[in-house]
């Protein structure tokens, strides 16, 4: 039975008001008229009633269109926590911070030697996200309190950075590094020629002739 309201007019017209006990029951059985229910609460210029139809009208009668996420597109990775400096350095100032952007990588780090310095890579392994690609080197500046006898250049490479001195440095000695590279080496900057006259080919022409003789160390 729906829910209507029954007039007392009706309830004595049927004979239903000698009968208390029914009359009790169809009063409580039935809600009041609709001009005694509660009004809805009004929400700013608008009733609760009106808002929600709102929120369905925007969800299910939307034009918009659904976007699905981009696929491949470029995350930004902090690698900072896979470097560990070599037991013959020791962190000097702030951590390592190794940053992957796409195919463009940011390296900050700063350490001392602990000990007579000769030519290595600053950390036991280097992320794969970050190496070059097989066979690329990376040219990057060193900064270093160094005498300027000392000469002092780093490159890249699959196993990371590999600082390389014309002597051994002496110990407590300070080597900076803040470099952004990319992982895809521009082969047009490559050097194939002898331009050191050294008798070889290799990282050190290109950074002979990049370089514009401006890779010493810095003081």
């Amino acid at each position: 039975m729906s829910n209507v309201y029954i007039d007392e007019r009706l309830l004595d017209a049927a004979g239903l008001s000698n009968f208390p006990e029914l009359y009790a029951y169809i009063k409580e059985r039935y809600p009041k008229p609709i001009g005694e229910l509660p009004q809805p609460v009004p929400i700013g210029d608008q009733t609760l009633q009106q808002q929600v139809k709102n929120n369905d009208d925007i969800i299910y009668a939307s034009n918009k269109v659904f976007e699905p996420p981009v696929p491949n597109a470029i995350m930004k990775l902090d690698l900072s926590s896979q470097l560990e400096g070599q037991s013959f350095l020791a962190s000097s100032g702030s951590d390592p911070q190794l940053i992957v952007y796409g195919d463009r990588i940011t390296l900050t780090a700063s350490y001392a030697t602990t000990g007579v310095f000769p030519n290595g890579y600053l950390f036991k392994s280097y992320p794969q996200e970050a190496r070059p690609k097989q066979g690329d080197q990376m040219i990057a500046l060193v900064g270093t309190d160094a005498p300027n006898t000392y000469n002092i250049f780093c490159y890249i490479d699959q196993g990371g950075p590999f600082i390389m001195s014309s002597r051994w440095l002496p110990s407590n000695t300070a080597l900076v590094l803040n470099i952004t590279y990319y992982k895809n080496y521009e082969s047009s900057k490559k050097i194939n020629y002898d331009s050191t006259y050294d008798g070889k080919i290799d990282i050190m022409d290109t950074w002979n002739v990049n370089g514009k003789g401006q890779f010493e160390a810095q003081s």
